[in-house]
Order: C-alpha cells, then structure tokens, then sequence
C-alpha cells in the first residue's frame, strides 16, 4: 500500500475498532470495512427497488425486454450502430 498517513478519532472510538479489527493489520481492517459498508448499501437498495416492484411489474419489465430482443434480432447485421 505504499506511503501512509494518520486520522484523528475519538479515544473511544479507537478502542472500539481495537477490539474488532484482532489481528488484521489497518488496511486489510478498514478496507474490509468499506466492503461490507459498501455491500450492505447495495442490500437496502435491492430491499427499496424490491418495495418499488411487484411481480406483474417483473413479468411486464420480462416482456418488453423479450420485445425489443426480438426486434433487434430481426435487424439487419450491419445496422448495429443505430442499437444504442
């Protein structure tokens, strides 16, 4: 990871990380910290966009995609840069 460099935080807050990043160094603590952080955001939209849409919505969205596919198939080969 090359050149390094310090943050200021809390006592308190130190302490905490401490206790539960173990044995990993820093980087590989915080970074997998970012990972999770990073997944669990995608989860809560995944949950949001779930709310959002029903399951006719899905077979509605399916139909149309199997439309346009179709209509794409049915193009000539060298027409493919007006496919945007």
């Amino acid at each position: 990871m090359g050149r390094k460099t310090t943050i200021t935080i809390s006592v308190e807050v130190k302490k905490l990380l401490d206790f539960e990043r173990k044995n990993a160094t820093w980087d590989d603590f915080l970074l997998e910290l970012l990972r999770k952080a990073k997944f669990a955001d995608k989860i809560v939209a995944a949950m949001e966009l779930e709310k959002l849409f029903t399951v006719d919505d899905a077979e509605a969205l399916e139909k149309i995609l199997g439309e346009v596919k179709l209509r794409w198939k049915r193009l000539p080969k060298n027409s493919s840069s007006t496919r945007m």
